[in-house]
């Protein structure tokens, strides 16, 4: 695909994880990136078959940045593509959209196009469900949303989008976004590498099995720096005391806190917590662990707690979510909570909360010891899937696990590594009591 003089140059943008380039005079100021909405909307109608990424890590509104984006390119006479893994990550993007083409009091502007829509796809007269490919590579629409496999084909290619925005990109294979970019002369990649991975089965040479986003910030690289894309500085959903965490851990210390962050707490206090687990040749499922979390979450249901808004009120089993590893463990947990008569508590393994949020958070390691483990140590010791885990939590955070799983023995540096983040985590919980 990427042979010969006919490679289109945004995907030989990404392919060589080039520079973002710009016409002439119209790239960010002095040549660095910032997440101010007016910087960012400047330099997007300006790219020149390029690819330009912006990293949104939780809470920092990575989708409210994409919708804005979308409503300038389209405002000023620009064709957009909007594309991602999952269905579900494409129609919540298009629902932010709407909203803010409908508050602009632009709406009728928008001419959008959805192959292959599913039941939350936005139902309004400006976003049209289309089955034949063809149709939404007409000139007809200014907005064309759709799985990868749409942009991938011929007749997308032969009239390709001003800008293909790609969301989910931490999770985007570099082939599968490769072959997207072939209908788009430049891509900017919403996503967060320090998130939930790419799910995929096979094997790849060197780099290839890489996401596209981990391949254009190149390996080792945690947060895109300032010269080569945009870095969502500030989250609105954690307190300080848990993101002060999540950011010196995971973030490079370059996440912060919306002021409004400060208000919210319960009374029980905010930050992280450590409820220590005792258990032996448990792997996939702690019945310890269950009656652990199911315990906590009777004592704090009913207390008080105050959200970003100053808003008081009591804690409810809808402001509980439990996160686990295995879905053994997820069964285990929601007949527990069914035996307790707690309805309503939401509990599931780390990739059906992404993008979720919870006043107060559960996530149970659920495995005994590291040689209980069912998958290799970087399954369940991930900074990735801790991040995901803590981050959904907006003053709370508990980890349940057992001293054994803390004292496991590295057998690589990596692994060292590994479970050096999950003991900070205990060691930053026993530190705030």
């Amino acid at each position: 695909m990427l042979a010969g003089d006919h490679t289109p140059s945004a995907a030989q943008a990404i392919l060589s994880a080039a520079p973002p380039a710009f016409t002439a005079g119209n790239g960010p100021a002095a040549g660095f990136f910032t997440d101010e909405v007016e910087d960012v909307m400047r330099w997007a109608l300006h790219l020149d078959h390029t690819c330009v990424p912006i990293q949104g890590p939780p809470g920092t509104g990575k989708t409210w940045m994409g919708a804005h984006l979308v409503h300038a390119l389209v405002k000023a006479g620009q064709r957009v593509g909007i594309t991602a893994t999952s269905h579900h990550a494409i129609d919540n993007l298009l629902s932010e959209i709407v909203d803010v083409f409908t508050n602009a009091g632009d709406i009728g502007l928008l001419h959008g196009a959805r192959k292959g829509a599913h039941d939350a796809t936005p139902d309004v007269p400006q976003i049209a469900r289309i089955e034949k490919n063809s149709d939404c590579a007409s000139g007809t629409f200014n907005l064309v949303a759709a799985t990868t496999w749409l942009f991938a084909g011929e007749d997308m290619a032969a009239a390709p989008v001003d800008v293909l925005i790609i969301d989910e990109a931490g999770q985007l294979g570099l082939a599968d976004a490769l072959a997207a970019a072939r209908s788009a002369h430049n891509v900017i990649l919403l996503g967060d590498p320090l998130q939930l991975p790419q799910v995929s089965q096979a094997t790849h040479p060197g780099r290839s099995g890489a996401s596209v986003l981990e391949h254009v910030l190149g390996p080792g690289v945690a947060t895109v720096p300032p010269e080569r894309g945009v870095f969502l500085t500030e989250t609105r959903r954690m307190h300080p005391d848990v993101c002060r965490f999540i950011s010196h851990q995971i973030y490079e210390g370059r996440l912060h806190w919306h002021e409004s962050c400060e208000l919210q707490g319960t009374d029980e206090g905010t930050g992280l917590r450590w409820l220590r687990a005792h258990h032996t040749d448990c792997s996939t499922e702690s019945a310890d662990e269950a009656a652990l979390v199911v315990t906590e979450v009777q004592r704090l249901i009913g207390k008080g707690w105050t959200d970003a808004d100053g808003a008081a009120g009591t804690l409810v089993a809808t402001d509980f979510m439990v996160v686990a590893p295995y879905n053994d463990q997820v069964r285990l947990l929601r007949r527990a909570f069914d035996t307790a008569e707690l309805h309503g508590v939401r509990v599931g393994t780390v990739d059906k909360f992404q993008g979720q949020q919870a006043p107060v958070v559960f996530f149970t390691m659920t495995t005994s010891t590291a040689d209980d483990m069912p998958r290799d140590s970087g399954f369940l010791f991930s900074r990735n899937r801790l991040n995901v885990a803590l981050s959904r939590a907006r003053c709370l955070a508990y980890v349940v696990c057992t001293d054994e799983l803390l004292n496991s023995r590295a057998r690589t540096i990596e692994e060292m590594k590994l479970i050096a983040t999950l003991c900070a985590a205990v060691d930053y919980a026993e530190a705030q009591g």
